[in-house]
């Protein structure tokens, strides 16, 4: 499954996949429009800088390797841990900068970054359950 997401707040895409096939043709990096490299280990990463091919769309790419049936608390960390590396990853792209007394902005987006992966994992955990 492939999924993109808008945030109208801070104008980034991101994209949601559960499998290497979905996304391996479809996003460049929009810096030097090489394709996307396939990471070996670990079951999630976080792309950024990414351009999709068909929409020219740039934005940020999360790939969840769906592999096995894995407890409910180990998708949540991954989805935490993904999504704290995308806002990392979105903030210093626009230049938005970390202040610990003021911190709501990144808060927003780790709430909605970890939203979207939600809705995309959800669908692949039951997918098979229909």
């Amino acid at each position: 499954m492939l999924k993109e997401f808008r945030n109208d707040i801070y104008l980034r895409r991101l994209w949601v996949a559960t499998s290497w096939e979905e996304v391996k043709d479809k996003f460049v990096c929009h810096k030097n429009n090489e394709p996307i490299e396939k990471y070996e280990d670990g079951g999630a990463y976080t792309y950024d800088c990414v351009r999709h091919r068909e929409s020219k769309q740039c934005g940020t790419l999360m790939l969840f390797i769906m592999e096995e049936s894995l407890p409910s608390s180990y998708i949540v960390d991954i989805i935490f841990h993904e999504s704290t590396h995308a806002v990392n990853l979105m903030c210093d792209e626009i230049g938005v900068r970390f202040d610990l007394s003021n911190d709501y902005h990144s808060v927003y987006m780790v709430q909605w970054v970890s939203i979207c992966c939600w809705l995309v994992l959800q669908k692949e955990i039951h997918k098979d359950n229909k």
